[in-house]
């Protein structure tokens, strides 16, 4: 059975899952192992009521003998006079029904499928679907007899030894009680699961990691839910999109999932600035993140000689040997026989940071990995995509997040006009009502040679100067400046790109990649401020 999402994360907030829906989790998914047409939502990580299409449920089964909910509840289990309650080490409180709970989920599931067209009547039957719902209490045996429920409904601390012959049993039930022995068809189940997948799957977004007074939460495109599907079932894969595909968000995830089914995992990159942001961004997992210009210090100081499974991340930034067979020494059976997977965009940004060889990609493409493009850009606006791929001439994939404001272009003709638009800028995004900390300067010059040092003098500007310390808690509470080539997998609602010019549209090299890289790291509002002088 798969299991979607793959592994038992982090609820909302933070919050660690309960210990009984691990341990259920992990027997699920070794039910009707071999098949492929039966699911299992995992709904720990839903967020915000107004993103949910259905309420509350541990687990929902997707299979062709029907729908079913199932309702996990931990600990020593009671119910008297129709009080439920629960009893662990933090003492005796109160719980709601779960058998109300679990009916009152797939009454929502079934009213939204049909509601939204998603199942149709069928001629002779009550329900399209067969549909049903049971509870598992895995630390409690049950004896209680009750009108609300049937034994069939009830897996106890002796059934989940065998969790699968329950299933069938409580299919069974169901089927028998609604008179309903009809079977979904393979397209049917493929519908549902492809709109009840975003009710569940939902991972944050890279952007809004630390704003979590805001939950922010972006769901997963299609490809990228392809991206991870196949990063579960293959031990390597190149993956490979243009700015704002989601590499990096997509390196995190696949890192954090690895992690939490007990291998050991590092993430590598080539930036310090980019291994800080990702560092505390899986603070909460057992993931070890490397800059690698200290991978082998770092390991050896820690005495982690090998991994199970190593992730690259801006992975043209290493495609060079050097930098491959060091990684290689590290990863458990080599490129040959270990895991490992790369995020890269050799076409658009090689050269800014590190250096790519011809020969480092073709020695892991040696390996027979999994090869998958990323073309969906979910991060730019409309706006924003159409004026990068038709000023520089790439491909940074289709779609875009939306319409958008118009790209706001200005030319500057001496250092003092650019320093005098540039405040004007910021001061209309300003009172406009954008944040501050919404806001990043990004040049190819370092701060001391920009403008935006300049800004500060002239108008008194409280600008945060980006390094790989603060980037831990990015986006800063004011204004951020930052170099490009260190802004690499990160990104803001509203970027200014200062000290450029356009003399770099035209060339090839690292001014050009420059450009690139500092006009895709705009989500919503992008300017440029051009240099004529």
């Amino acid at each position: 059975m798969r299991m979607i999402p793959s592994t038992p994360l982090f609820g909302p907030n933070g919050n660690r899952p309960p210990k009984s829906e691990v341990r259920i989790f992990n027997k699920l998914r070794e039910c009707f192992i071999e098949r492929n047409d039966f699911v299992c939502f995992h709904s720990l990580n839903l967020t915000r009521h107004e993103y949910k299409r259905f309420g509350e449920a541990d687990f929902v089964i997707l299979s062709p003998y029907g729908l079913y909910v199932v309702e996990v509840k931990g600990g020593g289990i009671s119910v008297s006079e129709g009080r439920w309650t629960s009893e662990n080490n933090e003492g005796v409180h109160n719980i709601s029904d779960p058998f109300k709970q679990a009916h009152g989920a797939l009454q929502a599931i079934y009213n939204k499928l049909k509601d939204m067209g998603q199942i149709k009547p069928v001629a002779n039957y009550k329900y399209t679907i067969a549909m049903g719902y049971g509870v598992i209490f895995p630390d409690s045996f049950w004896s209680v007899k009750g009108a609300e429920w049937e034994r069939a409904q009830i897996c106890d601390r002796s059934d989940t030894k065998n969790i699968e012959n329950w299933l069938k049993g409580l299919m069974g039930f169901w089927r028998k009680k609604d008179f309903n022995d009809r079977v979904f068809s393979s397209d049917e189940i493929k519908a549902i699961e492809r709109f009840l997948r975003p009710s569940v799957e939902y991972v944050e977004s890279l952007g809004q990691k630390l704003e979590r007074l805001e939950e922010s939460r972006v769901g997963l495109t299609e490809q990228q839910y392809q991206i991870l599907d196949f990063a579960e079932y293959n031990p390597r894969g190149l993956f490979f999109g243009g700015a704002g595909t989601g590499k990096t968000f997509l390196a995190a995830e696949l890192s954090r999932r690895s992690s939490a089914l007990g291998k050991s995992v590092a993430l590598v990159c080539k930036s310090p600035f980019l291994r800080s942001y990702l560092k505390n961004l899986l603070d909460d997992f057992t993931v070890q993140v490397y800059a690698i210009e200290s991978f082998r210090r770092e390991r050896e100081f820690a005495g982690k000689s090998k991994f199970d499974v190593i992730i690259l991340d801006e992975g043209q930034d290493l495609f060079n040997l050097e930098d491959i067979l060091e990684i290689e020494d590290a990863l458990e059976g080599g490129f040959k026989h270990g895991s490992w997977f790369a995020f890269h965009d050799a076409k658009n940004q090689s050269g800014l940071v590190g250096n790519t060889t011809a020969e480092g990609l073709s020695y892991l493409e040696e390996f027979s990995p999994i090869k998958l493009p990323l073309t969906t850009n979910c991060r730019n606006t409309k706006q924003i995509l159409s004026m990068v791929q038709d000023k520089l001439g790439v491909d940074m994939g289709n779609i875009g997040t939306g319409e958008g404001s118009s790209v706001r272009e200005q030319v500057a003709n001496s250092q003092d006009e650019a320093c005098h638009l540039l405040n004007a800028e910021i001061s209309f995004l300003v009172e406009n009502g954008i944040p501050t900390h919404n806001i990043t300067l990004l040049s190819p010059l370092p701060w001391h040679e920009s403008i935006a040092a300049n800004l500060c003098d002239a108008f008194g500007l409280q600008i945060q100067r980006v390094d790989s310390y603060s980037i831990e808690s990015f986006p800063p509470a004011e204004l951020s400046f930052c170099e490009v080539a260190n802004f690499k997998g990160l990104e803001n609602s509203v970027i200014i790109l200062i000290d450029v010019e356009k003399a770099a549209l035209e060339e090839s090299g690292v001014r050009k990649a420059s450009l690139y890289v500092g006009m895709s790291r705009a989500r919503d509002i992008l300017s440029v401020i051009w240099r004529g002088y």
